[in-house]
């Protein structure tokens, strides 16, 4: 140190540069952690070695920059002030670390871990468990409605992207909330708990949301609706077919030309992903029946089969519903109550091998004791023997049904029956 003869101001200068010590033949490994499927450092693509396929890779690196190519630049959290995390769990100390060394040397191995820090990033969606077998997944950002629009003034149709609603917090009594879009737009509500898993609206700025082809809809205007294949296209011309007014709609139920395609997907456990399922849509359950499986007996039908019903309202509306083979095999009876002794009647309509129509009507008459074990019995032989004297195919030995009362069941029949 410099010894001054006056008061003034000594300044000395101390080397504290950083340097790796000469070790012939050694290279480090540096174990990292990150964010997985990172963009490199140049953001034009995937760092490859954050995917999760590589990890446990172990990488030769050269440079900063060969580092930020293959695992990205690190990353240090900060708060919703910009305020730095220290010490949180997903700043990326390791790839800081393998920085800094390759900024004063030239080699480094480095392997990133099987973990992904991204996972612990905050999220709004509740924590589920892992996707059963099975589950069927409606996936309707990929789902294509088929909505067509009549222009009147260009004589032509106009294919519709509508609002798509999968939020019970954006319907009030089943319908879009008026705050959700524009007049003269379309919504599709896709909800479970909705009578259809999806139904068309449209806002007018008279009747705000009302569904496509329902009574009001079709007074805002004498608009028509159509639901058909596209080999059906509605004659809606000024010339060769009806005048119909703007915004007349037509629901096109099979694919081309942007028609309808319902991506109804079911999970497989085995292979971890959602495999597409094949959904056609049919106008009843007896015609997709005679489609799908038309030697009958639903022998060609396996569990899991899928397939869409349009005008599940039976009104002419656009409602649509998703069926799923729940099992194979032969029904049975096991459940019966609401019903005091007495007798009975009813009509049993019977769907026949590759026809759509029903094949006949079928009086069963049967006799209630009013015991409920005894009447599963009495009311399966009664429908056995009626099919059985009318020349029908079915055979029916047991008739299940979980959850339901016999009344109800019987008005379930009488329904389907029209």
């Amino acid at each position: 140190m410099a010894q001054l003869s006056s008061p003034g101001v000594s300044v000395s200068v101390i080397d504290e540069s950083f340097y790796t010590p000469a070790a012939p033949g050694t290279v480090p490994l540096i174990v990292v952690a990150s964010a997985e499927g990172k963009q490199n450092s140049a953001g034009t693509g995937i760092a490859p070695g954050t995917l999760k396929a590589n990890a446990g890779t172990v990488y030769l690196l050269t440079s900063q920059k060969d580092l930020g190519d293959t695992f990205g630049t690190p990353i240090f959290k900060t708060d919703a002030n910009n305020n730095p995390v220290h010490a949180g769990e997903q700043n990326e100390f390791g790839l800081q670390a393998a920085y800094s060394f390759l900024g004063v040397s030239n080699r480094a191995y480095v392997v990133r871990a099987d973990v992904d820090l991204a996972q612990l990033d905050p999220t709004a969606d509740a924590p589920s468990g892992e996707v059963a077998d099975g589950t069927f997944w409606f996936d309707t950002s990929s789902t294509m409605f088929g909505i067509f629009e009549w222009n009147y003034s260009k004589q032509k149709f106009v294919n519709i992207e509508p609002i798509v609603i999968t939020e019970l917090t954006k319907v009030d009594t089943g319908a879009p909330k008026g705050s959700i879009g524009a007049i003269g737009d379309y919504a599709v509500v896709c909800l479970p708990e909705s009578d259809a898993d999806a139904v068309v609206w449209f806002k007018s700025a008279t009747l705000g949301w009302t569904i496509v082809g329902g009574t009001d809809w079709q007074s805002d205007g004498g608009k028509a609706f159509q639901i058909s294949k596209h080999t059906q296209v509605p004659q809606w011309k000024t010339t060769g077919g009806s005048d119909e007014p703007q915004g007349s709609v037509w629901v096109k139920i099979t694919t081309p030309n942007l028609g309808a395609h319902y991506f109804v997907k079911r999970y497989n456990e085995a292979t971890m992903s959602w495999v597409d399922q094949t959904s056609s849509i049919f106008a009843t359950g007896r015609e997709a029946l005679a489609t799908l499986d038309p030697s009958g007996g639903g022998i060609n039908l396996a569990v899991g089969t899928t397939y869409v019903q349009y005008d599940v309202a039976d009104d002419n509306t656009a409602q649509f519903s998703i069926y799923a083979r729940n099992k194979s095999g032969a029904s049975s009876l096991s459940q019966v109550s609401a019903f005091s002794a007495g007798s009975y009647s009813f009509v049993l309509n019977e769907s026949v091998a590759g026809e759509i129509a029903w094949h006949s009507s079928t009086a069963i008459n049967f006799t209630m004791t009013g015991t409920p074990a005894t009447d599963a019995e009495i009311l399966a032989s009664a429908i056995a023997n009626a099919v059985d004297s009318g020349g029908g195919s079915m055979k029916i030995s047991q008739l299940k049904l979980e959850q339901q009362t016999l009344l109800q069941f019987i008005t379930t029949l009488a329904v389907k029956s029209h």
